[in-house]
């Protein structure tokens, strides 16, 4: 007869602990109700955690917005008008993170063009002819009604912990910015962009600025090939800017990727006191060279070509063994010794 009040109890105490379990986790619950997934384990609803706002620091036009299933069949009509690519990226884009998604192991994250509900009153104060992102915005606005799956970035590169083609708005405004003028710069691979900012906020080194002055920066920014390997080599130069905004000098660095350690490093840095000017030979495919001798050659890599006014040409090629870039000046051996002779005599 005394098992019923402790089955009672031990009841009692389960319905405690449930209760307290989900509690708990009221939000976890919440969560699930308002944002089911269909059987293809992807979130249909607008996840108002996992909304976050990034930036496209990609190359131009090297990702793309597609377009997403249709959920609901009577806007088949509207959403066959749209077209499957909705957007082509450019440097600097803003996009809003609306779900977090995994599927079958792969990422399936989806973006958007404007926070929950907002594409809809954008479309009503926007002239379609003028709108690069009109595609993105109508699609958008049936994906805040629920009628499609919200569009994905396509291709997502990751890069040892980092995806390469985005970054939060704050990381954003602390830098990477910078690089939002012009191909020249945003070009320059992401992962490259980072060793940048890191040298152009140390201690030593804070007065040196992308700065083109009155030059292009075509002539002061390369993406190549330098060292032929998996990653392209980068050449920028920099300008020494004092506080006054006198420049001091110009810096030329070459960072070149390393697989082993999974980031970029300066493969060479120099400093300049007069302006400085760098040109790829590699694009013509016709870049023989001097190297310290009578006839010019053509090295095992190409070259990187320094400029400056009143001084010979001088070329940069990387030596793989010692993992370095070697000057050349560009003129033959024997008209170099003529000139230091000169130089020579004229200084006694």
């Amino acid at each position: 007869m005394k098992k019923k009040p402790v089955i009672f109890t031990l009841v009692a105490l389960l319905f405690i602990v449930a209760g307290i379990f989900a509690y708990r986790n009221f939000d976890d619950v919440k969560s699930a109700i308002n944002h089911p997934e269909n059987e293809n384990n992807v979130k249909l609803g607008y996840d108002e955690d996992a909304d976050r706002t990034f930036r496209y620091v990609g190359a131009y036009e090297e990702a793309f917005i597609l377009k997403g299933k249709l959920l609901d069949a009577s806007f088949k009509k509207e959403y066959d008008a749209l077209p499957d690519t909705l957007y082509k990226m450019m440097y600097g884009d803003r996009l809003f993170c609306v779900t977090r998604n995994n599927v079958n192991g792969e990422n399936d994250t989806r973006y958007s063009i404007e926070k929950k509900n907002e594409a809809e009153q954008k479309l009503k104060t926007i002239n379609p002819q003028q709108t690069r992102e009109i595609n993105w915005i109508r699609y958008t606005v049936l994906a805040d009604k629920g009628k499609t799956e919200y569009p994905k970035l396509a291709p997502l590169y990751q890069k040892n912990g980092i995806t390469s083609n985005l970054v939060k708005e704050s990381e954003y405004g602390n830098g990477f910015n910078l690089f939002n003028q012009g191909p020249s710069l945003s070009g320059i691979p992401l992962l490259a962009k980072i060793k940048i900012l890191q040298f152009l906020k140390s201690e030593t080194n804070h007065n040196f600025k992308i700065d083109r002055g009155d030059q292009s920066f075509t002539d002061l920014i390369l993406v190549s090939d330098f060292t032929k390997k998996e990653e392209a080599d980068v050449a920028i130069v920099l300008r020494e800017i004092t506080e006054a905004g006198i420049t001091e000098q110009y810096k030329l660095l070459v960072y070149s990727y390393s697989p082993y350690k999974g980031e970029y490093y300066v493969l060479f840095n120099e400093n300049y006191y007069d302006p400085v000017l760098i040109k790829n030979l590699n694009a013509s495919f016709e870049y023989d060279i001097y190297m310290n001798g009578e006839e010019k050659v053509k090295p095992d890599f190409p070259p990187l070509m320094v400029k400056q006014q009143g001084r010979a040409d001088r070329a940069l090629v990387y030596n793989k063994e010692f993992d370095k870039m070697v000057q050349y000046i560009q003129e033959p051996k024997k008209q170099q010794t003529e000139n230091k002779v000169n130089e020579e005599t004229t200084e006694e």
